[in-house]
């Protein structure tokens, strides 16, 4: 899709990290870096060359033809099975970027074992495609926490991971790719998204069948903050509680 991404002024593009504590906001680590390139060009260290090559550049070859128009902004409709196509590609982008940080991805290696034998979509995964009336053209910002309903700690458990909820939101031309996933039981991010019309765009599970495209609402700059980073206002919401520090993660 890089002919149909900008270019950037310098040839270069920066990123961000930040871990911020959900309830008192203060920042115990932070850092940004600029790097040459575009972030199109950045790669993640996460796939082995077989995986790259075989059944993930399938993924990637079979979505083209119901993509690329979505993403030059071109009028479009598509069908059940396009939209399952491109929710598949997109599940497969967020378990990539997942690993942009490590320890901090959410899907377990089962759901993704499963993901790569026979294309099931993680079961927590909604993905959405959106228009927006943004400037930009290429972006991507990911937030995780981890919540738990009970003092007795997650349900399903976190399998030695350190987050068990994440939000991907990335900007493709006219698309606005957005992956929520939350592995607790009786939650769900939806529930509290008070964006109605953007919650009927779902494509995964299916909400709207055909799609046409482009969609509406086109959202502004505020509407995608808002849905990027919803989750951080859920967990800042008073009846939330802060339940302390981790135990050491076992690197073996």
């Amino acid at each position: 899709m890089h002919e149909f991404l900008p270019l950037g002024p310098e040839g270069k593009y920066s990123g961000e990290f930040t871990d911020e504590h959900a309830k008192t906001k203060e920042i115990s680590h932070h850092e940004k870096r600029t790097k040459p390139g575009e972030l199109y060009t950045k790669k993640i260290k996460a796939v082995c060359p077989s995986c790259n090559n075989g059944w993930m550049s399938g993924i990637e070859e079979g979505v083209i033809p119901s993509l690329t128009p979505l993403i030059k902004g071109e009028a479009a409709t598509l069908n059940a099975d396009q939209l399952a196509i491109v929710a598949r590609w997109g599940a497969l982008k967020a378990i990539i970027l997942e690993h942009d940080r490590r320890e901090t991805e959410v899907t377990p290696q089962s759901e993704r074992t499963a993901f790569m034998a026979n294309g099931t979509i993680p079961p927590h995964f909604n993905i959405y495609l959106l228009s927006h009336a943004s400037k930009s053209r290429i972006g991507h910002v990911r937030t995780t926490h981890l919540i738990s309903r009970s003092k007795d700690g997650p349900s399903p458990p976190i399998e030695g991971r350190q987050k068990n909820v994440q939000q991907i939101s990335v900007i493709l031309g006219s698309v606005m790719l957005y992956v929520n996933a939350a592995r607790i039981d009786d939650f769900s991010i939806e529930q509290y998204i008070d964006m109605p019309a953007v919650i009927a765009l779902r494509i995964w599970p299916p909400n709207v069948v055909p799609l046409s495209w482009p969609t509406k609402p086109f959202l502004n700059n505020q509407q995608m903050y808002q849905l990027a980073y919803s989750m951080d206002r859920i967990a800042a919401q008073p009846q939330v509680r802060w339940g302390g520090e981790l135990p050491i993660r076992n690197p073996y």
